[in-house]
């Protein structure tokens, strides 16, 4: 039982710590031109992430590519002023202690929006997964799988010290590239 309490614990801190890194480093991106070019590359980012799971044929492309610039017209026009508006709402508390009102305020804007940003790219997924041939479906479950299993291992295999160390050199890596 205290095991699993532990467990718990940790993938709530972890939660919570992922999120306040996703945030801060959200954050940062308001603050210089990156953002633009991130949007402004956003097809061409999203194919190339795709890619990381499988190859798309010409044919496949063909049917997915205006679809994933649909998508990222959208994520331009209406997910971004939310975001930009979640950050500077985050950016105007940070002089303050956070409070866990304000946290879970936060918390559930973030969450809202990724219901959006998945409800827009499920209907585009309904069209191109049934494109894909077995084989590609072999590699994108691989892929998960594979990354699942990362996912596991840094859960279970961490102590939390271990866990506050690593992060506290990611932010320091992150501090010496800003």
């Amino acid at each position: 039982m205290g095991g699993m309490v532990f467990l718990l614990a940790k993938i709530s801190t972890t939660l919570i710590r992922r999120l306040s890194l996703c945030l801060l480093g959200l954050t940062l991106l308001t603050n210089c031109s990156f953002r633009q070019m991130g949007y402004d590359n956003a097809s061409w980012l999203v194919q190339y992430r795709v890619g990381d799971y499988f190859d798309l044929t010409d044919s496949q492309g063909d049917v997915a590519n205006p679809l994933v610039a649909g998508y990222v017209d959208w994520l331009k026009k209406e997910q971004r002023p939310e975001l930009i508006k979640l950050l500077q709402d985050i950016r105007s508390t940070t002089s303050e202690p956070v409070t866990k009102a304000t946290f879970q305020n936060f918390h559930r804007r973030y969450v809202a929006m990724r219901v959006s940003v998945l409800g827009q790219i499920t209907p585009v997924a309904g069209v191109v997964f049934p494109l894909l041939s077995k084989e590609q479906w072999q590699h994108l479950q691989s892929h998960l799988d594979e990354r699942d299993e990362d996912q596991k291992e840094r859960v279970y295999a961490q102590t939390q010290k271990e866990y506050d160390e690593e992060e506290e050199d990611r932010l320091e890596r992150r501090r010496e590239f800003t």
